[in-house]
């Protein structure tokens, strides 16, 4: 089994330093919406609110998720994407591409435009999680860290689909709460928050060293969180109001991991003190 890093298996630093310049400026274009529009956010569902966030949520975070990525997977897992530069280069003019459309869409409120976006941000993020699955799948490795980077995957296409298919909803076929709330729940505790669960158990523990997490965190947190997404997925789909309690759950999940990872960071032998403690 794989322990470590694979510093040799890191892509060229020019690959994710584009992705966090880029990731840079849309917090600034953040920046800028959330001081012209705060005032006329009266809804979640208020188009200025719509392409505010998404400048912080896909300009920002899934830019630097993105980039990091690609420079983490291969050193973590020693398993690197194939054809690095050419799917991370696809990604990137995809990805900007859907963002500046979808954006400025939905601020001049033209239908065109949050299509076109659409399109373009789902291909972008469909083929990154099938490249990045695909990765973890191919790595000889198949401890809870792999597996818990194979499901942060699964649950950003299952969370991509469904946030387009709340697209749609803006045309008037579906219902874009709904499908939204699917989005959303999907990406939080599904992609991010397993996404970090994952680097955590490898990095905390050799990078502080700090004691290992608990068995039950790195094994069946990641198993749980899924779990009471897909019950939350058929109850939402059903319009039974249950769904909340899986929310809550979920939340539950997240409060226990950050517990421990600050308990761990706290307890760690590595005494020195320095700003990625803090």
């Amino acid at each position: 089994m794989f322990s470590g890093l694979s510093l040799e298996q890191a892509p060229p630093y020019k690959i994710p330093l584009r992705y966090y310049i880029t990731a840079s400026l849309y917090l600034i274009l953040f920046s800028i919406l959330f001081s012209i529009y705060i005032f006329d956010f009266f809804s979640r569902f208020s188009y200025e609110l719509i392409a505010t966030i998404h400048s912080l949520t896909i300009g920002f975070f899934a830019q630097i998720m993105f980039g990091s990525s690609f420079q983490m997977l291969p050193v973590i897992l020693g398993t690197p994407y194939q054809n690095v530069k050419r799917d991370a280069n696809i990604i990137y003019f995809i990805l900007n591409v859907g963002i500046l459309f979808f954006i400025f869409g939905f601020l001049t409120n033209i239908t065109i435009l949050i299509d076109t976006g659409a399109v373009f941000l789902v291909s972008s993020f469909l083929y990154f999680s099938y490249i990045s699955f695909s990765t973890v799948f191919e790595s000889a490795d198949r401890s809870d860290i792999v597996q818990n980077f194979a499901a942060s995957y699964a649950t950003l296409f299952i969370a991509t689909v469904f946030g387009f298919i709340s697209i749609l909803g803006h045309n008037g076929i579906v219902d874009a709460v709904k499908f939204g709330d699917i989005h959303i729940s999907f990406m939080l505790f599904g992609y991010f928050f397993i996404l970090i669960l994952a680097v955590s158990m490898k990095i905390i523990p050799m990078f502080f060293v700090a004691k290992e997490f608990p068995k039950v965190i790195k094994e069946k947190f990641y198993i749980l969180s899924i779990t009471f997404l897909l019950i939350f997925l058929f109850l939402r789909l059903g319009g039974n109001e249950d769904y909340k309690l899986f929310l809550v759950l979920n939340s539950l999940i997240v409060i226990i991991f950050s517990f421990f990872s600050i308990k761990h960071i706290y307890q760690r032998k590595r005494a020195r003190k320095d700003l990625t403690i803090y």
